[in-house]
């Protein structure tokens, strides 16, 4: 299993690199363990994930979710899913733009890159279902995350994949269009 130090560590390079310090690369184990270790913090986090879920479901206007909630089932395999398929994708897609060399570190960040990402969107759910903001509030700090979350993971791909800001910015595309795709395509499946 995952050492505490060693999951302090990479959430604190995340966290640097979403404050954009390039020096925050050194504190993540980009080793072979390191790699497989960074899918662990995801399945230590999944009870957390499927509990924010439940919180959503309850806390959101009906009138925005359309009245309909995912399973858990569902929510399940739109997370082993969504884990699993953006590294398996990048492959094909390192080899082919030739950045295979930095395929295993680019991983690693990517994964803990997504544990800051759910824990700053986490707070905000948090304070949704303890009615300190509306629905509409919600919908609004989705948007400004989602632009903050691509502009965090683009200059994460160009800092540890090193690749150029156009590949970045496609790379970037590519992944937050699997995710929609998996939620949406899986999410039909599920429905409550």
């Amino acid at each position: 299993m995952i050492p505490l130090s060693e999951i302090l560590k990479s959430t604190a390079g995340a966290w640097g690199l979403l404050h954009r310090r390039p020096e925050a690369v050194n504190q993540f184990n980009l080793s072979l363990e390191g790699f497989w270790r960074s899918f662990q913090i995801h399945i230590l986090l999944a009870p957390l994930h499927f509990g924010i879920l439940i919180m959503l479901g309850q806390s959101l206007d009906p009138e925005l979710t359309g009245g309909k909630g995912t399973t858990f089932l569902g929510a399940a395999v739109i997370y082993t899913a969504h884990l699993a398929s953006f590294p398996i994708l990048m492959i094909f897609l390192a080899r082919h733009l030739q950045l295979a060399h930095n395929y295993v570190p680019y991983i690693i960040v990517q994964n803990w890159a997504g544990v800051v990402e759910f824990l700053i969107y986490s707070v905000i759910v948090v304070l949704i279902y303890a009615g300190l903001f509306s629905s509409t509030t919600f919908a609004f700090a989705g948007l400004i995350l989602m632009i903050l979350f691509v502009m965090y993971e683009w200059y994460v791909t160009t800092q540890v994949l090193e690749a150029s800001s156009f590949v970045a910015a496609g790379l970037v595309v590519v992944k937050t269009l699997l995710t929609l795709v998996l939620q949406e395509g899986l999410g039909r499946f599920f429905v409550a």
